[in-house]
């Protein structure tokens, strides 16, 4: 009776992991590269990461991802690959790194990394979807943005940008939805924890003059960065405690999590003071209302019960500006022990029935 047991448990196992190898091995990725024009004289070979399974090449949508500060889009190839290999209607995840971040290069000509600021990061993701908009077929145009913190903020940025110009994301570029996962807040509205000076120190402590690259925010080489970088920033709870599951520094580093970022792209985000003890300068802005529905792009807002940087209220504020919705029909709030910043490397399908719905939905947005 033992031996059958045991023998029923070890076929189990081994069916387990032939359906787990069969998911992986119809996931296949590869990386394209491309020059996008920043600033006069200026120009970025940006780089992005493309997972898709090829049997699933009927399903319609692609969705490009954006990931967060001093990060590299590593951090989502496990929720491209848990997002490919479920019922979503996706075939393809475009992975798209910022400048100077994981794939893409530095800036070659007259600015220095160290000065790109955010209007700059705008551009290169303005500059992005117009390739890819341009790209042969349909393989690498995107109609669905999957942004997380930063990405979120740039993402709402260049919606401001393309609304004062007379258009959108929807009539330029065809997205037809938009989910901002742990965004950042831009103004006018109120971050509390980033306004309060919080992440000051950390400005404080990991800016670096670079002979090459200028001012830099460097987490990836400092002493004690990597260790901040997980600890401080995206893998602690609100009881300050790193949660289980969370990568060691030494495992983000091997993994390629961590980057470089642009010191005045990282102060200009928190609004850093110009002069110690001075005046806060003000954060990047948006306009209210740039996701409404005739803009054309269902959007979705999605906060985290653990994640230390904000506050649930922020999010729901940001999406009742940008959506002028106070029913909240798209405003999803996750709960769970490990739902810090950072989630998605620890539990990779914990988007994957948000983004179905969404999907759904904007079929007849």
């Amino acid at each position: 009776m033992k031996t059958i047991v045991f023998q029923f448990f070890l076929s189990m196992i081994l069916l387990g992991l032939i359906s787990l190898t069969s998911v992986m091995a119809q996931t296949t990725s590869s990386v394209v590269k491309f020059k996008v024009k920043v600033r006069n004289n200026t120009t970025i070979e940006m780089g992005a990461t493309v997972i898709y399974n090829p049997t699933s090449q009927r399903k319609t949508n692609t969705i490009l991802v954006l990931n967060g500060t001093s990060q590299t889009s590593t951090n989502f190839k496990d929720l491209a690959e848990s997002v490919l290999a479920s019922d979503a209607n996706v075939s393809r995840m475009i992975l798209l790194d910022y400048p100077g971040h994981g794939n893409s290069g530095f800036p070659v000509g007259d600015t220095k990394f160290g000065d790109l600021n955010m209007d700059d990061y705008v551009n290169t993701l303005l500059g992005s979807l117009t390739t890819f908009s341009l790209s042969s077929g349909s393989d690498y145009k995107p109609n669905v943005i999957l942004a997380h913190s930063l990405g979120a903020e740039l993402t709402q940025m260049l919606q401001t940008k393309l609304v004062k110009e007379g258009t959108s994301l929807r009539e330029k570029f065809g997205i037809r939805a938009a989910i901002f996962i742990a965004s950042d807040i831009p103004g006018p509205l109120e971050w509390a924890a980033i306004d309060a000076g919080t992440a000051d120190p950390l400005a404080e402590a990991f800016v670096r003059e670079d002979r090459n690259l200028g001012s830099v925010f460097d987490l990836l080489t400092l002493p004690g960065g990597p260790e901040s970088w997980i600890n401080f920033l995206y893998y602690v709870d609100r009881n300050q405690q790193t949660v289980v599951g969370a990568p060691t520094p030494d495992e983000a580093l091997s993994r390629g999590f961590i980057s470089l970022e642009s010191a005045s792209m990282a102060k200009q985000l928190v609004g850093f003071p110009s002069t110690p003890g001075g005046p806060r300068n003000p954060r990047p802005q948006i306009e209210p209302k740039i996701f409404v529905p005739k803009r054309g792009t269902l959007t979705a807002v999605v906060t985290l019960e653990q994640d230390i940087l904000f506050f649930p209220e922020e999010h729901r504020s940001l999406y009742s500006f940008i959506t002028g919705d106070e029913s909240y029909k798209f405003f999803y709030s996750v709960a769970g022990p490990t739902t810090i910043h950072n989630v998605q490397t620890i539990e990779p399908k914990i988007y994957n029935e948000i983004i179905k719905n969404i999907l759904v939905e904007s079929l007849n947005y």
